[in-house]
């Protein structure tokens, strides 16, 4: 049988069916092994309408233009935008936008589009932080170029970026009702090489989680040796598509990203703060070690098992609201409890303190060291980061530099 879920295929359902389809996917997938996703799910795609206006009256044209209809692209009408992504703010008119130009691409050519980078990751249902202005491309005709797309309202436009040497056609997966993507693997090395190295990371860890995850997240954890065999299987498979690429820009940056990609991480959160350690020299921990203690088993985000210190980033949405906020924060002081009864030190780590990147890993570096230090008279270690990184850090510039950014 084809291992498609791995690939991140979607499957578009009736609504009223959509509930007993769901669970009955599920647990179809669970029977074969590989219901598993370590990030959290994206909510499934769903594409505007898109129609071409080349052999529309311009009555028509004009009368669907009053109720709403816009132009994605010159010669397409796209539905108007949903009245929940109005009422969501800038994000989801931002995202209507997005599928509606994406669907507008396709319909213009068909036969020599493929979706690839960022843009295929997202389309599986990876996630992209921060969001990003670019729609990454591959075309079999043309030169490679840039361009930016038709802004709507007061959105930031996106950036067409169009790439020659289309992959073979064992490297593409269509998706969503035939919008062209490529796999996941090829897609993680174009993401590595690609994308600015924060968010190359987070997208390139959440694939190489998704492809080496097998039965669940929870097995993956219990029986973390041959999780890590997996990955490492996936990670020289993803390095051999680098290795084979023609001359290409950014293959020095995909492999540093493939070799520090974590499938184990189950947050953005979590991406940022192993990018951050790895960017100032700290130590690299243990990815969500096990521990039982009076009957209890917990996993930790990061651990350090020779200094028995434990980090745990706490995401916003981590707790929930109302009665069930409460019950979860007591259940973790709870185990917080337990764990320092063992003799470990416990750092807890928030979204916001990822903002000061710097002041972060002061904090973590103390918090390792368990002392303070008073070399440079403010209590803390002064970091330079370490060449490897700034080479890691350019984010993309020289890449992009090979692009030529054409009029609309």
């Amino acid at each position: 049988m084809p291992d498609l879920y791995p690939q991140g295929s979607t499957i578009r359902l009736a609504r009223p069916l959509v509930p007993l389809a769901l669970w009955i996917l599920s647990a179809f997938l669970d029977h074969l092994g590989h219901h598993c996703v370590m990030f959290m799910e994206l909510d499934p795609l769903d594409f505007p309408e898109v129609m071409s206006t080349a052999s529309m009256p311009r009555a028509k044209v004009r009368d669907l233009e009053k109720r709403g209809f816009w132009h994605p692209l010159r010669g397409f009408l796209a539905e108007p935008f949903p009245s929940d992504a109005v009422s969501a703010g800038h994000w989801r008119s931002r995202e209507h936008l997005h599928q509606a130009q994406i669907r507008a691409l396709v319909e213009h050519d068909p036969s020599d589009t493929v979706f690839a980078a960022t843009t295929a990751a997202w389309l599986l249902g990876h996630p992209i932080w921060p969001a990003t202005h670019d729609v990454y491309v591959y075309k079999a005709r043309g030169m490679r170029s840039a361009r930016i797309l038709p802004q709507y309202g007061d959105m930031d436009p996106l950036v067409l970026r169009r790439m020659k040497a289309v992959p073979a056609l064992d490297s593409v997966l269509e998706v969503h009702g035939g919008i062209p993507v490529t796999k996941l693997e090829r897609t993680a090395v174009d993401v590595a090489r690609l994308a600015a190295s924060e968010t190359a990371l987070i997208a390139v860890s959440s694939i190489l989680g998704r492809l080496a995850c097998v039965g669940s997240n929870y097995d993956a954890r219990r029986r973390p040796a041959e999780y890590v065999e997996r990955e490492s299987r996936i990670r020289a498979r993803m390095l051999e598509i680098v290795e084979a690429l023609p001359r290409v820009s950014g293959r020095a940056r995909a492999r540093q990203v493939i070799k520090m990609a974590e499938g184990r991480l189950e947050s953005v959160g979590e991406a940022r703060v192993l990018r951050l350690l790895h960017a100032f020299g700290l130590p690299i921990p243990e990815l969500q070690q096990r521990f039982v203690i009076d009957g209890q088993e917990f996993f930790a985000d990061f651990t350090w098992p020779e200094l028995r210190a434990i980090l745990e980033f706490n995401g916003e949405g981590k707790y929930g609201s109302g009665d069930e906020r409460g019950r979860r924060v007591a259940n973790e002081r709870a185990r917080e409890s337990l764990l320092r009864n063992q003799g470990y030190r416990i750092l807890n780590v928030s979204w916001q303190q990822l903002n000061g990147q710097r002041s972060l890993a002061r904090t973590i570096d103390q918090f390792l060291k368990g002392e303070r230090r008073e070399s440079n008279g403010f209590g803390f270690r002064t970091y330079e980061a370490p060449s490897r990184v700034e080479e890691l850090d350019r984010d993309a510039r020289p890449v992009r530099r090979d692009f030529g950014i054409g009029k609309p």
